[in-house]
């Protein structure tokens, strides 16, 4: 639901429905990606590193886990992290 409303430019009551999907199930890779990625758009990218770094260690044969990372990462300004985590999602 979360990722629909995202689409629909509800991007607040995604945002709720990517937490919400989080307090059930912390593990839960894609809400962690979704979210990360919702932070990334918005500018807020140390929260976005943050989720999108728990994403890779909750599936870290994700390979969208490892991209959205990566970009973060580059609009984070960690060119080396960012290079490294587009390795592995090629990987």
């Amino acid at each position: 639901l979360g990722t629909v409303l995202d689409r629909m430019g509800r991007g607040d009551e995604a945002r709720a429905r990517y937490e919400r999907a989080l307090e059930i199930d912390p593990f839960y890779a894609r809400a962690l990606i979704n979210l990360g990625v919702w932070h990334d758009r918005r500018g807020q990218v140390d929260v976005a590193v943050g989720l999108l770094q728990r994403a890779t260690r909750v599936a870290p044969d994700l390979a969208d886990a490892h991209l959205n990372l990566g970009s973060a990462l580059i609009a984070a300004r960690r060119l080396p992290d960012a290079l490294a985590s587009l390795r592995t999602a090629v990987a």
